[in-house]
C-alpha cells in the first residue's frame, strides 16, 4: 500500500485550446484507469490535476463530470468499504508565488479510514523584490 498517488489524466478533451469533446473523446474517460490503480493500491492520499475547462464538462448522463469523479472516489474501493474524503478546487498558480497565470483544477482525496479531510491552503501574496 502506497502513501500518495498523483495523476494527471489527459486534459485535451477538457481544454479550451482543444476540441472540448469531453467524454466523447476516447481520452476523456481515462480517469477511470486511475480508479483501477487506486483500487489495486489503496494509497492514503490521491491527487488529480486537470485544466480549468473540466469545470464545465459534462458526463455522459448530463451530470457535471467533476461531481462524477468526486462520487467515484468517495465510493467503495475494497472489501472494507473504504473510499476517500474528496475536495476539489480551481487554483491559479500565480496566487501561490508562481510567476505565471495558470489555472488548474485539483482533486485531493484522503482515505476515509484516516479520518482526515484535506483543506486547500490560502492564497499567498507574491513577495516583493
Amino acid at each position: 500500500m502506497g502513501d500518495i498517488l498523483t495523476a494527471g489524466f489527459p486534459c485535451q478533451p477538457f481544454s479550451n485550446a482543444g476540441n472540448r469533446k469531453g467524454e466523447d473523446d476516447s481520452r476523456g474517460m481515462l480517469y477511470k484507469e486511475c480508479l483501477r490503480i487506486i483500487k489495486a493500491k489503496m494509497p492514503k492520499v490521491i491527487v488529480f490535476g486537470n485544466v480549468k475547462g473540466i469545470l464545465s464538462s459534462k458526463y455522459i448522463d448530463g451530470r457535471n463530470l467533476l461531481e462524477v469523479i468526486k462520487e467515484d472516489l468517495e465510493t467503495t474501493f475494497d472489501e472494507n468499504n473504504i473510499g476517500y474524503n474528496v475536495v476539489y478546487r480551481c487554483l491559479n498558480a500565480s496566487d501561490y508565488g508562481v510567476p505565471q497565470n495558470r489555472q488548474r483544477v485539483f482533486f485531493v482525496g484522503v482515505r476515509k479510514d484516516l479520518n482526515i479531510t484535506f483543506t486547500f491552503p490560502n492564497e499567498q501574496k507574491a513577495k516583493q523584490i
